[in-house]
């Protein structure tokens, strides 16, 4: 994760920024997961299908991994409104603050 703040007054430490992130992307992950959960539970129970033993374990921890995946990519934007939000909060309120919390280059704040 790399977190680059563009000031050295910045309202939030570049460690307490990177708990914040943290924090974000894992609500977002979980709460993909409680939206895909039905998705998934739904194809795994196909007309025909015969469920397999063992196999509801390897699909939570497929949907845990997508979910977390999905969120440390961006996701919704969820995780990247909460930063904005919490940073917004401990700065001034003439303070800009641009964050990404996703995408190729991993976690970048602009403060």
């Amino acid at each position: 994760m790399n977190i680059t703040p563009a000031t050295s007054n910045s309202p939030v430490s570049p460690r307490d920024l990177q708990k914040i992130v943290h924090a974000a992307q894992e609500f977002e992950a979980i709460l993909l997961e409680t939206f895909l959960r039905p998705l998934t539970e739904s194809l795994s129970s196909l007309p025909g299908a015969e469920p397999e033993m063992g196999m509801s374990g390897y699909r939570d921890f497929g949907l845990q991994a997508l979910a977390t995946g999905m969120a440390k990519g961006g996701g919704i934007g969820l995780a990247n409104m909460i930063v904005r939000n919490l940073v917004h909060r401990q700065g001034s309120s003439t303070a800009s603050t641009s964050l990404g919390t996703g995408g190729t280059y991993g976690t970048k704040a602009f403060l």
